[in-house]
């Protein structure tokens, strides 16, 4: 009887403290567990009562300010490992302490519409394009077993003979497959690691028949990241990761144009001091538009369409061009045609994941108008 009592008594307690906690609690703007914004408190109107969706919001809200969330998130990871679950909100728990972003469905409508852009494009344009495995294409041993994975090999297959001829389709997979023991993904974020990148780098540089730099410097600037993945499970005894930079030896001075500011590096190191976006270091996240101007006067451009799994690589690109000019067509919003032609641009280079390819709606802003 005595135990019953105590069970009531608990959850009494659990019914009064939690809303008086969520009251006296401030709300916060950012979850750097979670490595996103939160929910807002939302606008009450009558339309919105009516059609469910303030309830929805409020829902959404009540969810990312619920007191000891992230105390929660953790204990629920936890749990789900202990009764043998090995995905985790849209993340396989791997071998080798691999966190690897589920990858087990495409929309080939997405797929076809962006190669349709593309092969329209390369009427007028030099077209390369470059689409990068993730993690789990290149290191599907680590995956758990029987787990659902997209075979990225025939998907680039699929994309090779579906675009026009003229166009040079770069695929690194058989590169990165041949470096698969070496530390070229992050172990707790969706991006390649600069070695990575570098070994894409020279990849392009074969398929263009470019003498590739050399030398380079490898250092570590950081040896705590905790990346995007990361986020997503929250368990504080995974490992972290390393971020390198690789320093060029040959002087080859930068001048970087954000639009809004300029910079002589294409790094930005305030980042480090949070381990979660550590990897914005390279070209300072993303931004719509960034000219990169070199010293080397040889009066090549190129402009590269992007994903941020780019940001790491142009520091290697910026060796063999007088100017780079790179557009994110997430953030860009508007036809890009205009932009190519009023800067004499006919070399470009798309440069994306394979995720994120055939999941981006984005490439409209190719379309001609």
């Amino acid at each position: 009887m005595k135990f019953k009592y105590m069970l009531t008594y608990i959850f009494l307690i659990i019914i009064f403290l939690f809303p008086i906690l969520h009251i006296s609690i401030n709300d916060k703007d950012f979850s750097f567990i979670e490595n996103r914004y939160l929910e807002k408190f939302p606008k009450f109107s009558y339309n919105k009562l009516i059609s469910g969706e303030f309830n929805e919001d409020l829902s959404s809200y009540i969810d990312d300010h619920f007191p000891l969330r992230n105390w929660f998130i953790t204990l629920r990871s936890y749990f789900e490992i202990l009764i043998g679950r090995r995905d985790i909100n849209g993340v396989y728990i791997c071998k080798n302490n691999y966190l690897m972003e589920m990858f087990k469905d495409i929309d080939i409508s997405i797929t076809n519409n962006n190669l349709s852009l593309i092969n329209d494009l390369s009427n007028d344009f030099n077209i390369s394009v470059m689409l990068i495995p993730t993690s789990s294409g290149i290191l599907y041993n680590y995956l758990p077993r029987f787990a659902p994975n997209i075979n990225q090999t025939e998907y680039l297959k699929y994309v090779k003979e579906n675009l026009n001829e003229k166009i040079k389709f770069i695929n690194p997979t058989d590169f990165l497959k041949s470096k698969q023991n070496e530390y070229i993904y992050y172990l707790t974020d969706h991006h390649y690691t600069t070695l990575g990148a570098y070994y894409c780098y020279l990849n392009y540089c074969s398929e263009n028949n470019i003498k590739p730099e050399m030398g380079f410097n490898r250092k570590m600037v950081s040896n705590n990241f905790l990346g995007s993945l990361f986020s997503k499970v929250n368990l504080p005894t995974q490992k972290k990761d390393d971020i390198y930079i690789f320093e060029n030896k040959s002087k080859n001075e930068v001048l970087v144009d954000y639009i809004t500011k300029k910079s002589n590096s294409l790094y930005e190191f305030s980042y480090l001091n949070d381990p979660r976006n550590q990897y914005n270091i390279f070209l300072d996240n993303n931004h719509p538009l960034i000219k990169v101007n070199t010293s080397i006067k040889n009066g090549k451009k190129l402009c590269i369409i992007k994903d941020s799994y780019a940001n790491s690589i142009i520091p290697f690109l910026v060796n063999h061009f007088e100017e780079i000019h790179i557009i994110d067509l997430r953030f860009y919003g508007t036809n890009i045609i205009s932009y190519l032609v009023e800067n004499n641009l006919k070399d470009i280079l798309i440069y994306y994941n394979i995720k994120n390819f055939c999941e981006d709606r984005n490439l409209i802003f190719l379309e001609r108008k």
